[in-house]
């Protein structure tokens, strides 16, 4: 019984001598690549992955869109339901384990944004836009 007790406490002390791989990067955080993804023009581009698809609602435009590089424009959100020109726009997040949905839109009025984020690689990306402004 001695024998068993001694070699439990002594695989238990082992555990701490155990090397940690410096090489294994950490998950990114949603909430600080949120943040910083609406603050920075150069680093949104960067975390869009290019080409995605969405659909485009506009006066020109209806139906299925796809997004590059030369055809991107900023996106800008709301950190919450806010009243902007006296429109109630509401906000909407999602996660599910590596997705994020992120949904801004005004009730009955034809305005709606959908921003999918996927993680990748430990980072997250933009995969998919939808916008609509009837």
């Amino acid at each position: 019984m001695y024998f068993l007790v001694m070699l439990i406490v002594s695989s238990c002390h082992n555990r701490g001598n155990v090397p940690i791989d410096k090489n294994v990067k950490s998950i990114e955080s949603f909430e600080s690549f949120y943040s910083k993804f609406y603050q920075d023009s150069i680093f949104q581009k960067e975390r869009v992955k290019f080409p995605i698809k969405g659909i485009l609602n506009s006066n020109d435009i209806h139906g299925e869109y796809i997004w590059t590089e030369n055809n991107w424009h900023r996106i800008y959100t709301i950190k919450k339901d806010s009243i902007i020109d006296g429109q109630l726009y509401k906000k909407e997040i999602k996660k599910f384990y590596s997705i994020v949905t992120d949904r801004v839109y005004i009730d009955s009025a034809g305005f709606e944004t959908i921003c999918r984020y996927k993680l990748i690689e430990n980072k997250w990306y933009l995969v998919y836009f939808s916008s609509s402004n009837l």
